[in-house]
């Protein structure tokens, strides 16, 4: 029989990602770019872009923020939300076992 996790641990393991989940919430709705500032400078240069060079400033700012979320992103951690899953009333270790395996095979499927 599979030791199952206390509620209040099964919220402790899920918390960062909670965090996470809050953050981008936030961005959705366009709250995090009010804390974005640029500076003058910028600001003259950017009003006189034409529309190549707008571009590429803008692929450049993509690329930034692309690169510092693909090296900050620390991904899933499956055990901690299989534990989750486990503390939910009526998950017993046979529906658990079944629930892992088809995301596995899921993600197996995904990543060919």
């Amino acid at each position: 029989m599979e030791a199952r996790l206390s509620p209040t641990t099964a919220k402790d393991a899920l918390a960062p990602y909670q965090r996470e989940a809050a953050r981008h919430r936030d961005f959705q709705g366009g709250e995090m770019m009010a804390n974005v500032t640029i500076d003058h400078g910028t600001y003259k240069q950017i009003k006189h872009y034409d529309r190549a060079q707008m571009a590429k400033f803008c692929e450049n700012l993509y690329m930034q923020g692309y690169n510092d979320a693909k090296r900050t992103d620390e991904g899933v951690d499956s055990e901690a939300v299989y534990a989750v899953i486990a503390s939910v009333r009526g998950i017993g270790p046979k529906r658990l076992a079944a629930i892992k395996g088809a995301v596995d095979t899921a993600f197996k499927e995904e990543t060919k």
